[in-house]
């Protein structure tokens, strides 16, 4: 249901057409994302423009989504009367616009939901170009070895997609998760021709102490307001610097700085050391750790990895099986490449 047409300079895309009538947006070619305002959401899921506004102000106030990138605004000349005016208008753009659709309650919006999770796994099944006579005939083991991980790791994503009703950031969480993971692996072709980038060979300068790690977590703790338990290790006689440790053990000696930013993550959120929070001090801590050695932001001093993908991610790791580890563990890897 994309429908992309040029009129003059300007791109106008058709996103989501309901059975009577389709609305059109403007299109961002270079950010790869779409704008509307809240008049043409409102239309959208048929509702009134107030409600809209209303769940909007608490996606930013929940901090769902940063308001400053994912709303922009831009003078506009309008008629009133018999007279031009310059108004400025917000305009939102893809994420704010499927945070919206998951919270809006109407039979259009309930609509939208699931075109959105049929989106999700045409993405899925027609986001990888994988050419199975091409990789029947290969005999480049590393090529083939790859293409699996990226089936593997999709096939992750669509049962995670078809077992949960996700939220509207964790929807556009996948969204990112899945747009960077196999735009870093292009197609079968440039893995047949070796082409493939490899991960970072850069090595970690700190690890986190269990000092470090405790800190971090009563912080933590305190910001959400939560109670003893959370953070509280699960065994007792343990301490944090034996989490420190446990954590360390868990690499090897030929990891990089991203692989064991993503061992952090999917072993906290996985094998649960805490009684509860494992998944937000998980977080926490993988993210820490690449600011700690300077992997966190990409060379346009971007983050590789935003709050949404790493909810995502989070997610993922929950849904997956212990055999899955090695795709998810690659995943991230490939993620913190960009």
């Amino acid at each position: 249901m994309f429908q992309l047409e040029k009129t003059g300079v300007n791109y106008k895309l058709g996103i989501y057409q309901a059975p009577e009538g389709g609305i059109v947006f403007d299109v961002d070619v270079e950010s790869e994302t779409l704008w509307a305002t809240q008049t043409q959401i409102a239309q959208l899921f048929d509702v009134d423009k107030t409600v809209i506004s209303r769940h909007l102000k608490n996606i930013y106030r929940e901090e769902e989504l940063e308001e400053e990138k994912t709303c922009q605004k831009r003078n506009e000349i309008r008629t009133e009367g018999e007279r031009q005016v310059k108004r400025e208008v917000k305009r939102y753009n893809l994420d704010a616009i499927i945070s919206v659709g998951y919270r809006v309650s109407s039979v259009k919006a309930t609509k939208f939901r699931v075109w959105s999770n049929k989106i999700l796994k045409e993405y899925i099944t027609h986001g990888v170009v994988v050419n199975k006579t091409q990789l029947a005939q290969s005999t480049d083991v590393e090529a083939v070895k790859r293409l699996n991980e990226v089936k593997g790791a999709m096939a992750i994503i669509e049962r995670v997609i078809l077992q949960n009703e996700l939220s509207g950031g964790e929807a556009s969480g996948v969204i990112e998760v899945m747009a960077k993971y196999t735009k870093s692996f292009q197609t079968i072709s440039e893995f047949l021709n070796g082409q493939f980038l490899l991960t970072s060979n850069k090595r970690s300068r700190h690890e986190l102490s269990g000092v470090e790690i405790e800190n971090l977590v009563i912080d933590l703790r305190e910001k959400m307001g939560e109670t003893d338990d959370f953070g509280a290790l699960v065994d007792d006689k343990n301490d944090f610097e034996e989490v420190a440790k446990w954590l360390r053990d868990g690499y090897e000696v030929s990891d990089t700085v991203a692989k064991k930013a993503a061992k952090i993550l999917y072993n906290v959120v996985k094998h649960e050391p805490f009684k509860r929070g494992n998944q937000q001090i998980g977080g926490l801590l993988f993210v820490v750790y690449l600011a700690m050695n300077q992997l966190q932001l990409s060379s346009m001093g971007e983050t590789k990895i935003s709050d949404r993908a790493l909810t995502a991610l989070v997610l993922l790791i929950s849904e997956s099986e212990f055999s899955e580890e090695g795709l998810l563990i690659d995943l991230i890897c490939k993620l913190l490449e960009q």
